[in-house]
């Protein structure tokens, strides 16, 4: 089911993701910043990959999940790492931690549960300063 195109002929997966890129563009141009927790179904490494893609064209970061730079498999049926937390870069600073918890630990599920810590009271703080300077 999911190799069989859509009514428009479009494979599921590429109709995703260009849903996608159109939801975080309407809202960067709104002035947003987006936090993306993805299955990416493929490599967060890979080259010109969707964490690169995305990267570029919507200046995220992919939050780094890596240990003594090797990728955490975050699929029990696999090696890589095909899950990850995207972050505005505007966001990124106010991160205080970020982890990967071994499988099963939060919940049954074929993936590891990703979470981040952010510091919304600095950043708040830093956005009402902003406004205030806008204004």
């Amino acid at each position: 089911m999911c190799n069989e195109p859509n009514s428009n002929g479009q494979h599921p997966r590429k109709r995703a993701i260009s849903d996608l890129k159109k939801f975080l563009q309407q809202e960067i141009e709104m002035g947003h910043e987006a936090i993306l927790l993805i299955d990416m179904n493929e490599k967060v490494t890979r080259r010109n990959g969707l964490a690169e893609t995305i990267e570029k064209e919507f200046n995220m970061s992919n939050i780094g999940f890596h240990h003594e730079k090797k990728e955490i498999p975050t699929y029990k049926q696999g090696s890589d790492q095909i899950d990850t937390i995207m972050a505005s870069n505007d966001i990124i600073p106010y991160i205080t931690q970020r982890g990967i918890l071994k499988f099963d630990k939060l919940c049954f599920s074929d993936h590891s549960a990703l979470f981040i810590d952010i510091d919304l009271r600095r950043y708040i703080k830093r956005r009402i300063e902003q406004m205030k300077t806008v204004s």
